[in-house]
């Protein structure tokens, strides 16, 4: 077969591509940086609540939705602002401000419902906005303030160094103040 080179040529390209070769299984067989894995990581959903920023852990929620559609239900403690149905299934509806005691504002549509599960209960947590999701590390998360009083310091899993407060939704699901009964006595 004739080529354009010539031998010395040929021999020459073939050296070369001898040469890329090695210094490419050089570069290789060198060890990988180890890349470190963080592994106490938590993800969370953050959300704000009159001025303050609160976060879910986000294997507690189930999804979030606009305020709508909601239906009061008489003779319910303040704090429950009614029921919305989702597909079919009844959620009762909480907002957290109430429950906590902190500051007032009117809810409008365009609040948000944090929808979270443990188990078989499913509740709604009312939230001015929902900020998004972020991982945080959990050395970062401290535990509740001693000078941190009321209902809100027995259902905090703690506070981050940027002052975002965790919600334990495992302890406030299983609170008997918070659930209200559904049975229904005949």
């Amino acid at each position: 077969m004739d080529t354009p080179f010539t031998k010395a040529e040929q021999e020459n390209l073939q050296a070369m591509k001898r040469a890329v070769l090695k210094a490419r299984a050089r570069v290789l067989a060198k060890p990988h940086k180890r890349i470190e894995i963080k592994t106490d990581l938590i993800e969370v959903v953050e959300f704000i609540l009159s001025g303050e920023t609160y976060a879910v852990r986000t294997s507690d929620i189930r999804e979030v939705h606009y305020l709508k559609d909601v239906t009061r239900v008489p003779s319910t403690p303040a704090f429950i602002v009614g029921v919305i149905s989702l597909r079919g299934q009844i959620i009762v509806v909480i907002d957290i401000r109430r429950f906590f005691d902190l500051p007032q504002t009117e809810l409008s549509v365009f609040n948000k419902v944090v929808i979270v599960e443990k188990g078989d209960v499913i509740v709604g947590f009312t939230a001015d906005e929902v900020s998004g999701v972020r991982q945080i590390e959990q050395s970062t998360i401290q535990p509740s303030l001693a000078t941190l009083a009321g209902k809100r310091a027995k259902f905090l899993r703690g506070i981050t160094t940027d002052r975002v407060t965790i919600l334990d939704v495992e302890k406030m699901l299983q609170d008997r103040e918070l659930l209200v009964n559904e049975q229904v006595d005949n």
